[in-house]
Order: C-alpha cells, then sequence, then structure tokens
C-alpha cells in the first residue's frame, strides 16, 4: 500500500531524529558539571531515554518485514512480547508522561515557590521520585509480557485477555492515566506559572526573572507538544478498542503510531531553539569532536583558575589588610596606655 511506504518513511526518518537528538541532550547534560547539577536537566534526561525507547520500539511492527514468517509456538509469542507488540513502547510512553507531569511541579516551585524548590528537589529526593516514575512505568506494562500472543491467520501480535472487557477497561484507565489526567495537571500548574510570571514581568522584574521565563516557556511548548499529539492518539486507541471503524494497521492506526514517533522526535529540537545554556553546550560537545579541542579547552580552564586565583587573592588581601588595621589599633591604644601610665606617675 502506497500508506504503508509513506508510514515506514516516515517512521526511518523519526527513528533517525529521535536517536541522533535525544543521544546528544543526554551528552551534552553528562558532559557538563553544571548542568549535571540542575533538577530540570536530570529530568530531561530521562525524559530523552522514555523518548528513545518509544521511538525504537514504536515503529518495528512497521519496519520489519514479515518478522514472523519463519517463526511459530513460543518464539513467535516472545518476539511479539519483546518487539512488534510495543510493550516497551507503552513503557516507554507511561514514563515519558510521568516525567512531563513531573517537569511541571518543577517549574511551578521553581517560580511560585523558589525558597522551597530549592530545599525540595534536592537530587536524592529527585533521583527516588524518578526511580519510582520507572518502576511504576514497568509495573503497569508487565501483564502485557505474558499475554502478548501472535496469530497465525491474521499475522499480528494481540493481547489475549480472559475477557473482552478487561481489555476495555484497561484502555479506558491507560487513557485516563495517560492523557486526562496528566493533561488537567500540567494545565493548572502552566496556568499558575503563566500568571504568576506575568505578574513579575509587570512589576518590572525582568532580570531576575529572563531566565526562569525563558526555561518555563521551553517546557510548556513540549507539554503543548505533547498534548496535540497524545490526545489524537488516544482517540484512534479508544475507537480500536471499542469501534469497528479503526482496525489495526488501518491508516488510522497508522497515523497513531506517527503523531507518538512524532512526539519522541521533536523535544530535543524545541531544547535547541528555546534554551541558551544547551545550544551552547552542544556546540561545545559538536566543537570538541575535532582535533583542536583539547588545545581550546585550555583556555576555558586556565581563565576559570586564573578567576580563582584573583578571587583568593582578593580574599588573602582582605585579611591582611584587616590584620594591619588590628596592628596598628593595638599597637596605639599600647602606646596611649603607656602614656597615661608615665603622666600618672
Amino acid at each position: 500500500m502506497p500508506v504503508s511506504i509513506v508510514v515506514i518513511s516516515l517512521c526511518s526518518v523519526m527513528v533517525v531524529i529521535n536517536l541522533l537528538g535525544n543521544s546528544l541532550v543526554c551528552l551534552v547534560v553528562l558532559k557538563d558539571k553544571a548542568m549535571r547539577k540542575t533538577p530540570m536537566n536530570f529530568l530531561l534526561v530521562n525524559l530523552a531515554v522514555s523518548d528513545m525507547i518509544v521511538g525504537v520500539f514504536s515503529t518495528f511492527r512497521f519496519l520489519i518485514d514479515n518478522p514472523f514468517e519463519n517463526l511459530r509456538g513460543t518464539p513467535a509469542h516472545v518476539a511479539c512480547s519483546f518487539l512488534t507488540g510495543a510493550t516497551f513502547m507503552w513503557i516507554g510512553i507511561l514514563a515519558s508522561v510521568l516525567f512531563l507531569v513531573l517537569i511541571a511541579v518543577e517549574r511551578y516551585y521553581a517560580v511560585l515557590h523558589p525558597l522551597h524548590h530549592r530545599t525540595g528537589m534536592v537530587a536524592r529526593k529527585l533521583k527516588t521520585i524518578v526511580t519510582a516514575l520507572w518502576v511504576y512505568a514497568l509495573a503497569w506494562n508487565i501483564p502485557t509480557f505474558a499475554l502478548f500472543r501472535y496469530s497465525d491467520q491474521t499475522g499480528r501480535c494481540f493481547v489475549l485477555w480472559s475477557s473482552p472487557y478487561l481489555g476495555q477497561a484497561r484502555a479506558i484507565w491507560w487513557v485516563i492515566n495517560t492523557a486526562v489526567v496528566p493533561v488537567i495537571i500540567m494545565g493548572y500548574l502552566y496556568i499558575q506559572i503563566v500568571r504568576k510570571l506575568w505578574k513579575t514581568l509587570q512589576r518590572g522584574r525582568v532580570p531576575s526573572e529572563k531566565a526562569r521565563r525563558k526555561v518555563t516557556r521551553m517546557t510548556l511548548i513540549i507539554s503543548m507538544v505533547y498534548i496535540l499529539t497524545w490526545i489524537p492518539n488516544s482517540v484512534i486507541f479508544l475507537l480500536l478498542q471499542f469501534s469497528s471503524l479503526v482496525t489495526p494497521d488501518s491508516p488510522a492506526d497508522q497515523l497513531g503510531i506517527l503523531l507518538v514517533t512524532f512526539n519522541s522526535c521533536i523535544n530535543p529540537i524545541v531544547y535547541s531553539l528555546h534554551s541558551t545554556p544547551f545550544s551552547k553546550s552542544l556546540k561545545n560537545l559538536l566543537w570538541c569532536c575535532r582535533p583542536r579541542c583539547k588545545r581550546n579547552a585550555v583556555v576555558p580552564t586556565t581563565r576559570m583558575t586564573l578567576q580563582r586565583v584573583e578571587r583568593d587573592v582578593d580574599d588573602t588581601s582582605y585579611r591582611n589588610e584587616d590584620f594591619v588595621e588590628n596592628r596598628i589599633e593595638s599597637r596605639l591604644s599600647e602606646k596611649s596606655h603607656q602614656s597615661i601610665q608615665g603622666e600618672s606617675t
């Protein structure tokens, strides 16, 4: 079908962009010591990892032609569970949604409660929360690993529910869990954030809020892209479960996969356009791939060392000046005391 050829071509391009872009996001943050320390960048790395999982496993059934041509029985069922059944894609999608909500929470505290943000979003707490979210995303999708089967008649993978109502109930809960509740939470948080930033902008506190506004704008765009791509996909998913209007591998089903794949590859482009620190770090990383990198890298390191030396010298000079002044004052007081004693005698 012409549609399948278009889908395969688009998926291939988006997977390449996904892996290249999100890998660069991880490298940029991990290579930059200053960026590694911020909660936001830690969350963006986890979001990039989940997006790579989504991009790779969402397109297997389109990129692999007749994957079960020579497989039957248990090997075909295992291949469905771990490759073309898209179980890992669902894990990546749920993790991605949870990280987007957590990013909105982080921005909420950074803008509305900055003092609590400095003490609340510490690295140890954040690592615990992120680990819990990954465990939850994996645990939620464990049943599909065991229930995926391959049909020799249709040539497709399917989930073998004991009752069709269980599959429909899970589909409803999935849409609530990944679309309805996250959109409500992110919508409320970003409305509060925008209101706060608008008030500070009208008060004239532009310099102190400029960086915070840029980061918030970037995360807001990421969330809006997710909402615009995931809500149509959720509608398609529900129609696939409850209606005959949408069938597996139909144009509507393929459109849903394309929307998910597009959402997983667009975030690095947003970072490059709206995050100055990320853009600079990315340029430095790409520049350092050149042979002259090590020689050029000495300059900023030397400059930073000289700045630290100058600061230490200044601190030392201040201490020496204080020491000299104290010595002069003590000598004057001793002389005045001696003169008073001489006059009294």
